[in-house]
């Protein structure tokens, strides 16, 4: 194919998987962004806070997968967290493993944060209907888990 026509650019636009999962999760990212302002805490760490606490210190690779991320962003997220003085990170048994854990500060501004993700949560539920946003969440972790899968695939040929 030597051109693309207009047509082609919006049949594409159109039915694109990704543009639309890009697009989506940019507007509820600047969403709840929004609601945490006052906390100054972003949306992509409350979810690193709170996937450490809920677990007894995870170690780095074991906090990656939990929040979807590569060691790359992962560590520009923690980094941000430390320099706030929220997480630390240990050396574990073998040296070799970083464990990550809340500080007491992190703790608290775990504490502080919570009520207004909550706010927001219910707000965001509200709008789109409670059960609208579970059937959304059970489907995504779907499709979350067959590209994983096709990621993997690819990856072994």
């Amino acid at each position: 194919m030597d051109t693309l026509t207009e047509s082609d650019v919006k049949s594409a636009l159109d039915e694109c998987v990704c543009f639309h999962f890009r697009k989506t999760t940019r507007a509820v990212t600047a969403y709840f962004d929004q609601a945490l302002s006052p906390s100054n805490i972003r949306s992509g760490q409350l979810v690193i806070l709170l996937s450490i606490r809920g677990g007894s210190s995870p170690t780095r690779n074991e906090l990656a997968e939990r929040v979807g991320l590569d060691q790359s962003a992962l560590s520009r997220g923690l980094q941000a967290l430390e320099r706030q003085k929220l997480v630390k990170t240990v050396a574990g048994k073998d040296k070799r493993t970083r464990l990550v854990s809340l500080t007491a500060k992190g703790q608290k501004k775990l504490v502080e944060v919570f009520p207004l993700w909550e706010a927001a949560q219910r707000a965001f539920n509200k709008e789109l209907g409670t059960k609208h946003i579970r059937a959304i969440l059970h489907d995504l972790d779907l499709v979350y888990d067959q590209v994983r899968l096709m990621i993997d695939r690819n990856g072994s040929d």
